[in-house]
């Protein structure tokens, strides 16, 4: 029988597996590399991050003066078709786990950028 347990790695709370038999390990490594990227924004379907199966985590930072509407999902993100709304100057870190692409859509077309982090 499988147990949720977390431990705290001393930045953050991450989940590890036990069994009946005691034996714990962790979820996941953490992770060792954080890889920086801009991405302008633009009033159309725009990818932001590019499914990697070695993510560990990703930050998304809008410092557009538009609403970025941010799709954690497959599909092309639109100013319906979302998972968050970030308006400007707003930040969303991506749920634990989540290695697909990440879409985003801008409501005007500035002179800001998605600045996004990621982790692997």
């Amino acid at each position: 029988m499988d147990t949720r347990n977390w431990v705290f790695d001393g930045t953050i709370w991450r989940p590890m597996l036990g069994t009946s038999a005691g034996a714990i390990s962790t979820a996941t490594a953490p992770a060792a590399t954080g890889t920086r990227s801009d991405v302008a924004d633009a009033n159309a379907d725009t990818l932001i991050l590019a499914a990697n199966a070695a993510r560990r985590g990703a930050t998304v930072y809008n410092d557009s003066t538009a609403t970025l509407y941010l799709l954690v999902a497959a599909g092309a993100a639109s100013a319906t078709n979302f998972t968050v709304r970030l308006t400007s100057q707003a930040y969303f870190e991506v749920p634990f786990g989540y290695t697909g692409a990440i879409r985003g859509f801008w409501d005007a077309d500035t002179a800001g950028s998605a600045r996004v982090t990621e982790y692997t």
